[in-house]
């Protein structure tokens, strides 16, 4: 399924596809953290709201994203 999504990409295309998701990796973990520990000091209490499945999302198709831009990477740098 990646494959048909990066198959025109340079591997310059790949390498600052790679900084997007490791970018929205980090902000996918960091927003939700905040998000709780603003909960937990209005409400005195932290409930997993369903926004929270949307993080989650993001979170796992952005490893994904990154794992497969890592191997095309390296099969790119090995092939050359």
């Amino acid at each position: 399924m990646l494959d048909n999504i990066y198959e025109n990409f340079s591997d310059k295309g790949l390498k600052q596809a790679l900084a997007v998701y490791g970018g929205l990796l980090i902000s996918a973990v960091t927003i939700p953290i905040v998000i709780l520990a603003v909960e937990y000091f209005l409400n005195d209490k932290i409930s997993f709201n369903k926004i929270m499945i949307i993080f989650l999302v993001i979170l796992f198709w952005s490893l994904f994203n990154i794992d497969y831009l890592k191997k095309r990477l390296k099969t790119n740098e090995k092939s050359e």
